[in-house]
This record gives C-alpha cells, structure tokens and sequence, in this order.
C-alpha cells in the first residue's frame, strides 16, 4: 500500500519521480527527531525535504530555512 500512496500521491512522503530524482543527484544533509531527511543537490543550488509521514512544511526546522 505504500508503494501506491508514492507512485500516485505526492502528499505522503516522496513520489517515485522524487525518488529516483533524490537517488541521482541528492546528497543527505542530515535528518531531524521526526525522522524527515534534509538532502541537497552536488552542486548545492537546490534544496528540499524528504517527509518521513504526511508533508506538512511546518514540521521542517528554522535552521533549514535560514
């Protein structure tokens, strides 16, 4: 049921697209206590966030903002 929710949905965690995406390019930064993983792309000019259950922006730390 899992591999469903993230090859059509792209409000439960990641989307199949995200993950081979993140898989090529993605290097991890580091994760924080909810279990959400912080990846940056090789050349540093992109930035996002891999939810560990529903996305929801407002669990991402203000570090990762700033």
């Amino acid at each position: 049921m899992k591999f469903l929710k993230q090859l059509f949905t792209w409000w439960n965690s990641q989307t199949l697209g995200t993950m081979v995406f993140t898989w090529r390019k993605g290097i991890l930064v580091g994760s924080d206590e909810i279990g959400n993983r912080f990846y940056k792309s090789r050349d540093s000019n992109q930035r996002w966030v891999i939810f560990k259950e529903n996305v929801d922006a407002s669990l991402v730390s203000a570090e990762w903002h700033g």
